[in-house]
């Protein structure tokens, strides 16, 4: 899983005092993050905290991590509330070591990570003796306020987003939407839209549900 979602990780470094150390990149590129996903970060004696984030050099993402604590923080870069593209996925791991005379030799840590997108897809049925169904004939977003996450991966304040869905048709009768989003939590304030595309006669819309809700409904997850 992380081998094929990870282009590149970021190892940010801060003392016992919180204080920044210094941050590395490995990227498959350049051959420093191989295919045993194994990195090296050379550090003096002392206690550490290490925050990793995947694919940051995607461009997808801004960054804050030489500053405060409370200001550290990765958002979706986003140059106005839509985003009408896939985010690069985003994965994020924390860690805290002791480097000593026993261990500065090399001491071997796992970090495990936990991946903040999800995928969500709307299949639109049309039954019925209704016009005929086209590509456009459904508008669909999702909204709401999880473009940003604190360095301890909880959700961080962020301005409102609206998600862009990729269209395809499946059958003659169905419209799919397909949307690359940031982590759903529980409680969270996403809310899913469904609009007319143009004239369709017959079908009850707008619709509008609050998105992690209507999943967690599903047997499945819950």
């Amino acid at each position: 899983l992380f081998t094929g979602h990870a282009e590149s990780v970021d190892i940010f470094v801060y003392d016992s005092g919180d204080r920044f150390v210094k941050s590395q990149r490995f990227t498959r590129s350049d051959g420093t993050l191989g295919a045993d996903n194994r990195v090296k970060v050379n550090l003096p004696h002392g206690s550490y905290s290490l925050v990793a984030w995947t694919n940051l050099h995607s461009g997808d993402y801004e960054c804050n991590y030489e500053c405060a604590a409370a200001d550290r923080r990765v958002a979706l870069s986003v140059p106005g509330n839509e985003v009408s593209f896939e985010p690069a996925a985003l994965l994020h791991g924390m860690v805290k070591i002791a480097v000593s005379n026993e261990t500065a030799s090399g001491k071997e840590t796992v970090v495990s990570m936990t991946k903040d997108n999800n995928k969500v897809t709307i299949v639109m049925n049309v039954t019925g003796n209704l016009s005929p169904v086209t590509i456009d004939s459904f508008r669909v977003g999702i909204s709401g306020c999880n473009g940003a996450y604190n360095f301890d991966n909880n959700p961080a304040e962020s301005d409102p987003l609206k998600y862009i869905p990729q269209y395809s048709m499946p059958s003659l009768t169905s419209v799919e939407a397909e949307v690359n989003i940031l982590r759903l939590r529980e409680g969270d304030d996403m809310t899913l839209s469904i609009e007319n595309g143009g004239t369709r006669a017959g079908i009850r819309l707008p619709y509008s549900a609050a998105l992690t809700a209507a999943i967690m409904l599903h047997p499945e997850y819950n």
